[in-house]
């Protein structure tokens, strides 16, 4: 026998409550590295996990999509990132959810300034190794190298949904 050990956290309740100050309704359960939800988890202030968020029914979180999640959330560390959330989009009204279509992901980067959140939004079944190569080469290329060096806080977006176009605001 062996004993899991927390890695993540999966949580419900209204998103994003990285913004809310109370953090009204949200309850978050462990999970595995491997992706299994296993155990309620008791509130924690800050970002002591990383926190998955969307509907658990269906593949949504299969573990070969958990995987390509996970690899991808420490490449952007590896880049310079901090990665916090991530968040599964569900169907939600055009006006919520910012141009992102249901199953969408958004990984919600660690905000230098409480009233910014950055993200990263990809397709559900984005190809890791295009991705990646896409994200650092813009990253490395002018003028988004100086503006994310020097603009960080400013920076809402990386869209990297259309193939290798990488969209940023």
């Amino acid at each position: 026998l062996t004993e899991r050990t927390a890695s993540y956290l999966w949580c419900e309740g209204v998103f994003p409550p990285l913004l809310d100050k109370e953090r009204a309704g949200e309850r978050c359960s462990f999970v595995d590295e491997s992706g299994y939800v296993f155990d309620t988890a008791p509130y924690f202030s800050g970002n002591v996990y990383f926190k998955f968020f969307g509907p658990l029914s269906g593949d949504n979180f299969s573990p070969e999509i958990f995987s390509k999640i996970v690899t991808f959330k420490n490449k952007l560390i590896d880049i310079g990132m901090k990665p916090t959330a991530l968040y599964l989009v569900g169907d939600l009204p055009p006006a919520r959810a910012g141009g992102a279509q249901a199953g969408d992901i958004e990984i919600y980067l660690s905000a230098n300034t409480a009233s910014t959140l950055s993200k990263i939004i990809l397709k559900k079944d984005f190809d890791l190794e295009t991705v990646t190569e896409n994200l650092q080469t813009a990253l490395d290329a002018e003028p988004l190298k100086s503006n994310f060096k020097n603009k960080y806080s400013s920076l809402e977006y990386i869209d990297l949904r259309y193939g290798n176009k990488v969209i940023y605001k």
